[in-house]
């Protein structure tokens, strides 16, 4: 019980915390915009971990896996064909197989009763990963 009360107080915040992003009208930027803030929460998940703070490395990831999320939405949002107009959305993938590593490689550094604490960020990762890979390799849209 007292978990679910901090998740829903703290989704109250993370909200906050992508409002500047979310106010770029651009959507390409927006989204590498929210590929960087997801890269800068893992490094400050990280510290956070090393302290010892559980709390701020759960809502870290929480904010983090969102932005990724509304990464890809925002992509999408553009209505660009990702195999013609590949250019953010090749950006945005090599992004994100960048900050797999990160996780994989954070996670490696983790405690092993730690690590499920990763594993939704970096199932969201590896899903708008394969999102844009097929993207960007599938096959072409008829119109």
């Amino acid at each position: 019980m007292k978990t679910c009360a901090l998740i829903l107080a703290l989704a109250g915040l993370l909200r906050a915390d992508l409002t500047p992003i979310l106010a770029e009208p651009n959507l390409e930027k927006r989204a590498e915009a929210l590929l960087a803030h997801a890269d800068k929460l893992l490094k400050s998940s990280r510290k956070a971990y090393d302290g010892g703070d559980q709390e701020a490395l759960a809502a870290q990831v929480a904010e983090a896996k969102q932005a990724v999320a509304l990464s890809l939405e925002s992509l999408e949002g553009t209505g660009k064909d990702p195999r013609r107009k590949s250019k953010y959305f090749k950006r945005a993938e090599i992004r994100t197989r960048a900050l797999i590593r990160e996780v994989t490689r954070f996670s490696e550094a983790m405690n092993y009763a730690d690590r499920p604490a990763l594993e939704p960020l970096e199932k969201e990762l590896r899903r708008v990963n394969d999102e844009l890979v097929r993207g960007i390799m599938g096959v072409r849209r008829k119109e």
